[in-house]
């Protein structure tokens, strides 16, 4: 026996694939010239049929070699924002673009064009260290970001933030971020991660650890010292400096790579004279090389490899802002499958199709069918 919860959700899935239907039909009968003949009626008669099929497929036929229909797959498509789609170790990756092309070439061959436009809902993983020297930057974050969230989603753009403190110190604390609404915090170690070197500065593999376990459209990175800490900047450790950083941003840049994950770099101000001074019978000569021009060319190479953009923190640490310039310029992109419409084409049918996606905001995404 089916409980009162299975019974109302097959209602509704029954209700929306009527409700399309029906907007199918409509749409057809709208965008499409017809004539009297009997071969227009019968032609009509046939795409009647047609769209009839492609419904029943789209919402209730299981795709091979998993337990979804192509309107769940592209529901999980929207929310991953990402393709393939990876199920774990039963199904693996999916690749869903592929399933949704071969799905429409079979009843409309390459006369046809599908675009999804997903909500404009962004996950912005932040992560920097929680030492004294960004502290100022962190702070700053913290006055504006309430505000700059607030006026996004005036806008219409959703964006939820989640810091990403490196484990290590502890001068900025998950609990100064709590009241702040649409926003989370986590700390990331050495044990949870695989942070090396100084894991309270290792952002190249905290880069990787946030791509493979959390949800992030993009990934902000803001740090004054390389992936590793500038403690390898030392003379008893510089032959380690350079594999170490090196090592970490790969990782961090092969990761986001595969991950389709943009990441944006903010550089903070590093005095070599305060830190060797606390390290005076330690200090190498080669500080300024190694730790904050080194530094600087690591986050713009991040940057740069991952479609994101580097940012060189003023004296004046305007960090807040920057962010908010960061969450300005970033949108979700329109998902499109199937073929460019031909220039000039007269016969040209349109039709919506409705897209549940229970992890948004109004759970219903809505695509585009065009057929010629």
């Amino acid at each position: 026996m089916k409980s009162k919860g299975q019974t109302s959700e097959l209602l509704e899935l029954l209700i929306l694939t009527v409700g399309v239907s029906i907007a199918l039909i409509l749409s057809y009968f709208l965008f499409t010239t017809r004539t009297p003949k009997l071969s227009s009626i019968l032609a009509e008669s046939h795409q009647y049929d047609r769209l009839t099929d492609i419904t029943n497929e789209f919402y209730y036929a299981k795709i091979a070699g998993t337990e979804r229909t192509l309107s769940q797959l592209l529901a999980d498509r929207i929310a991953a924002g990402e393709n393939p789609v990876f199920y774990g170790k039963d199904w693996g990756n999916v690749d869903v673009d592929n399933q949704t092309t071969q799905f429409f070439n079979t009843y409309f061959d390459k006369n046809w064009r599908f675009s999804i436009k997903p909500p404009d809902e962004l996950s912005v993983g932040i992560i920097t260290s929680q030492s004294s020297t960004l502290q100022s930057s962190i702070n700053e974050i913290k006055q504006t970001l309430p505000i700059t969230l607030k006026d996004l989603r005036t806008r219409g753009k959703s964006v939820y933030v989640h810091f990403f403190f490196l484990d290590g110190e502890n001068y900025t604390k998950c609990n100064d971020f709590q009241d702040i609404n649409y926003t989370s915090c986590s700390i990331i170690s050495a044990s949870s991660c695989g942070l090396v070197g100084k894991q309270s500065e290792d952002w190249g593999d905290g880069i990787v650890c946030i791509a493979n376990n959390y949800r992030q459209n993009v990934i902000v990175v803001i740090s004054d010292e390389p992936s590793g800490g500038c403690e390898y900047c030392l003379k008893d450790y510089a032959p380690s400096a350079g594999p170490i950083a090196n090592s970490s941003i790969s990782n961090g840049i092969n990761t986001s790579k595969v991950m389709n994950t943009r990441v944006f770099t903010m550089a903070g101000e590093f005095s070599c004279k305060s830190w060797c001074d606390k390290n005076a019978s330690y200090c190498a000569p080669t500080c300024d090389q190694c730790c904050i021009k080194n530094t600087k060319t690591l986050l713009k190479e991040m940057a740069e490899q991952t479609g994101g953009q580097y940012y060189d923190l003023p004296e004046s640490d305007d960090a807040g802002e920057i962010l908010k310039l960061i969450l300005e310029s970033i949108h979700v992109k329109e998902i499109v499958f199937g073929y460019q419409i031909p220039k000039g084409i007269k016969r040209l049918q349109a039709f919506e199709m409705l897209i549940p996606v229970p992890t948004i905001e109004n759970e219903v995404v809505k695509g585009y069918l065009y057929v010629w």
